[in-house]
């Protein structure tokens, strides 16, 4: 009876393989050059997000002055991938901002969770943060600064703050070691 499990092992498996063929395997493609990141993308129309948008861009720069690159407008995006995008080869599920048009100041700011879930505000707090330097990527100082510009934002809005950046070993390092 064991010299026949391999055997029928291998049958299950054929048939396992035959069935995904069949049943629409897709095949990821570049996105299109002429698409836009932001399109690829869930909108978020939630009017408390938007509001906590506005309120956080007034509030960056009433405390800390205005951007280095003008922000006229901001797109909010859950960045999870639209129907139309579903077979594109792009991420989901990350935050981060955009300059879409530096010279019209459009922006696009991009959350990896819906407005519903606890940690949204949070990270669209964090990402209104790097509109005031939007181009120092990867800046341990910059990502700090961001953090703190998220928490103070999420206390006065009374938002939960729920951040786990702390965990990350390149913020925690000395600022000398944090490039290495």
């Amino acid at each position: 009876m064991s010299s026949d499990f391999p055997k029928v092992g291998k049958r299950i498996a054929a048939a396992a393989g035959i069935l995904f063929l069949l049943s629409g395997c897709t095949t990821l493609i570049d996105k299109p050059p002429d698409i836009p990141w932001h399109a690829c993308y869930q909108t978020i129309s939630d009017p408390h997000a938007l509001s906590f948008r506005d309120t956080g861009i007034a509030f960056l720069q009433t405390e800390y002055g205005f951007p280095e690159t003008p922000v006229n407008r901001v797109m909010l995006r859950f960045s999870k991938k639209t129907e139309t995008a579903k077979n594109y080869r792009v991420g989901q599920y990350f935050s981060r901002n955009e300059i879409v048009d530096a010279e019209k100041g459009v922006f696009c700011i991009y959350v990896g969770v819906p407005p519903s879930h606890e940690r949204f505000y949070y990270l669209l707090g964090h990402e209104i943060g790097h509109l005031l330097h939007p181009r120092r990527i990867d800046d341990p100082e910059m990502e700090r600064f961001c953090n703190e510009f998220s928490r103070r934002l999420c206390e006065k809005e009374n938002k939960k703050f729920n951040s786990n950046w702390e965990n990350r070993k390149w913020v925690l390092q000395p600022k000398e070691t944090a490039n290495e």
